[in-house]
């Protein structure tokens, strides 16, 4: 299993099929959603139904892939999660040399730095040994 190395402020570990809640408490924040889905929040059924089944079909411990949790070492406050999986890899033909990198975090944790730190941290730990992903890419909504 990867283990990806505490940062300066944070420390992170893979979200499993048992950590519905995690995925859940991100979006309940209408704002946090505001560029997932133009603000809607998650219901619980939607996690379970969709987010859980589409984090099984690529979560791979021993390559890094799925959905890491932030948590902040001083306090061990959970900030929230940054995502890694291979680009298209719900589809036919996936990306074998890009990866996709995403993070959801809680409103009050946004604008200090966490989610570029954690994204780097994760980036770095992930990528150290796969010489063979040559992209990693970021998906955002035109607006």
């Amino acid at each position: 299993m990867l283990v990806v190395p505490d940062s300066g402020r944070l420390s992170f570990a893979l979200i499993t099929l048992a950590d519905a809640d995690l995925l859940y408490q991100v979006d309940q924040d209408e704002e946090v959603m505001r560029y997932i889905n133009g603000g809607k929040r998650s219901t619980m059924q939607t996690i379970v139904a969709v987010m859980l089944p589409r984090l099984a079909l690529y979560h791979s411990p021993a390559a890094g892939f799925g959905i890491w949790q932030i948590r902040r070492l001083d306090d061990q406050a959970y900030l929230g999660w940054v995502l890694i999986r291979p680009m298209g890899f719900n589809t036919e033909t996936p990306s074998l040399d890009t990866l996709e990198i995403g993070w959801r975090l809680q409103r009050p944790y946004w604008g200090q730095g966490y989610a570029s730190e954690a994204a780097l941290a994760i980036a770095r730990a992930v990528l150290a040994d796969k010489p063979q992903i040559h992209y990693l890419s970021a998906i955002a909504m035109p607006g």
